[in-house]
């Protein structure tokens, strides 16, 4: 499964179209502004047309995960739920392949957002593409932690240059004297607290289970994402990107607070996170108001 990410106007088209060109590319490749273009045209009303393309690219990814069968598809991954795709890839089998494409600020995004409508493209209001562009940069190291492999470009300028890259769990900078300073501040850094992170809850289960029951051999997986998956139990440490929890007698769960729902996490008390997500991928705000329309995320 390949996954091309990015914020909304990064060009993502262009990297897609240089990669689909290769023998190995999937033969099914999916995304909803082709689906919107070339097989929802008779549908006048754009915002309804796109959204059905959503619906359908949705489906489409859902189908091809069932039938194990390869594929490719775009996606601006601002939310958790779109990272769940990737897990459950992962899960069933998978080999994923995360190619995300970027610029430097949410201003450029914009500009082009707005070209490609004068040209008959679809349109995304600013201030959505603003806010769509920071919640993707900040779900980047998670998802570049989960995918198996991953290869980050900046599109800034007329061609987008290949910028970093992750493999065996490693992430190295490409052309590191030249890369923008994003590819720091928003990935390698975070990704590298990531990995401290990791060592310090490997530690604090390692005391944990010192304690454990006997003839239980204590467990440490990491939480399920998934929609409708739920974790109760006592939290044994809290880190800047991760909280351990015993959700069992023997189990003990890693949470990616990136992703996990926005509920208080205090070590040394008692919690319940619920993975649950509306339609375009975000958590369920338990005080959403009802009937409150939810968007289809891409």
């Amino acid at each position: 499964m390949i996954v091309f990410a990015g914020p909304n106007g990064s060009g993502k088209s262009t990297v897609t179209d240089g990669l689909k060109l290769d023998e190995a590319f999937p033969g099914v490749y999916i995304n909803a502004d082709d689906i919107a273009r070339t097989e929802l045209g008779h549908i006048p009303d754009v915002t309804q047309r796109n959204l059905d393309a959503a619906k359908l690219a949705e489906q489409r990814r859902k189908d091809a995960l069932e039938k194990g069968q390869p594929f490719a598809f775009e996606t601006v991954m601002s939310t958790p739920g779109k990272l769940a795709l990737l897990q459950e890839a992962k899960g069933k089998g998978f080999q994923v392949e995360l190619v995300f494409v970027t610029t430097r600020d949410a201003d450029i995004n914009i500009a082009r957002v707005s070209n490609r409508v004068a040209l008959g493209g679809h349109q995304v209001e600013p201030d959505k593409v603003r806010e769509r562009y920071e919640r993707a940069m900040q779900l980047l190291p998670s998802a570049v932690e989960l995918a198996d492999t991953a290869d980050a470009f900046d599109n800034s300028g007329t061609e987008p240059v290949h910028v970093a890259m992750k493999r065996d769990k490693a992430v190295e900078l490409v052309n590191a004297d030249k890369a923008p300073a994003w590819v720091a501040e928003r990935l390698a850094e975070p990704y590298r607290e990531r990995m401290d992170s990791r060592a310090q809850i490997a530690a604090a289960f390692q005391q944990a289970a010192a304690g454990s029951a006997a003839g239980l051999p204590p467990v440490l997986k990491d939480a399920e994402i998934g929609h409708g998956k739920t974790y109760a139990g006592l939290v044994l440490e809290v880190t800047k990107r991760h909280a351990l929890q015993k959700a069992g007698a023997n189990v003990y769960v890693v949470h990616d607070r990136a992703l996990c729902p926005p509920v208080s996490l205090e070590k040394g008390k008692t919690a319940t996170l619920a993975y649950q997500y509306e339609k375009g991928g975000k958590h369920v705000e338990p005080a959403r108001n009802a009937g409150q329309k939810n968007e289809i995320g891409r």
